[in-house]
């Protein structure tokens, strides 16, 4: 949400949208998934955001990388599915 949603500081929404992308349909369709229950009904309201984005090409990926993690012999390195790096993703090998 706070990557497409339309930069509005006082509602604490689009603090992550630099690109300034701004839809009000995407705005209203996130505010629906907010507040539904149903998680079919609201992956229904989310692809339908996505669709809007990419059909606005909202977004335009300029690489994608990818996390390289090394350890020394003797301990085994558990990353975070965020790609965070922290100190509790490393443990003795067992």
């Amino acid at each position: 949400m706070n990557i497409l949603a339309t930069q509005d500081p006082a509602a604490g929404r689009g603090v992550s949208n630099w690109g300034h992308y701004s839809n009000r349909a995407v705005d209203r369709a996130l505010d629906e998934a907010t507040v539904a229950f149903d998680h079919h009904e609201r992956e229904r309201i989310l692809r339908e955001a996505a669709r809007l984005v990419a059909a606005d090409v909202g977004i335009m990926p300029l690489f994608h990388y990818q996390n390289i993690w090394a350890a020394r012999r003797g301990l085994v390195v558990r990353p975070l599915s965020s790609d965070r790096t922290l100190a509790e993703m490393v443990a003795p090998a067992r």
